[in-house]
């Protein structure tokens, strides 16, 4: 039981370590220069706490939204999170909607703060206000639009 529990200590430990030591990939390439890229764990934090909002929103399951948001982002470090990340990706149920719309907001927010800094990232802001909105009507829920159509009025 000792030695579980050290297992996953570490594992925790690991995701922890990729989460300070990666950028978030969707800027590379995107003319975002490298001192100015976001740090994966500022995406996550970012992501989670929008998450966060949305499911308390919806009434949802918030703990299950919470790991779906986190095994997306690290689903590839953890095999235990693997389960959590195909659900993910497959929007199976409300709350992996709800983590995938935070993930696009949480990308939205960047690229606005990018464009304020005077970076042409309207291309990625673009194709991701797209699929904030396609998600979005996928749930089929008042309170979700509004909360949605707030996040894309608002500046960061």
């Amino acid at each position: 039981m000792e030695q579980l529990a050290l297992a996953c200590v570490e594992e925790f430990l690991k995701l922890i370590g990729v989460l300070k030591a990666e950028v978030n990939r969707v800027w590379l390439g995107r003319g975002v220069p490298p001192p100015l890229l976001e740090a994966l764990s500022a995406h996550v934090v970012e992501e989670t706490l929008i998450a966060l909002r949305l499911a308390k929103a919806l009434d949802c399951d918030i703990g299950r939204t919470l790991l779906l948001t986190l095994a997306h982002e690290l689903g590839d470090a953890s095999q235990s999170l693997e389960r959590a990340r195909k659900e993910f990706e497959e929007a199976a149920s409300l709350e992996a909607r709800v983590a995938r719309i935070a993930h696009e907001l949480a990308i939205v927010a960047q690229a606005k703060r990018y464009l304020k800094m005077g970076l042409d990232v309207r291309k990625v802001l673009e194709e991701h206000v797209s699929r904030v909105l396609d998600e979005a009507a996928a749930v089929k829920r008042d309170a979700l639009a509004q909360l949605v159509h707030e996040a894309l009025s608002s500046s960061p």
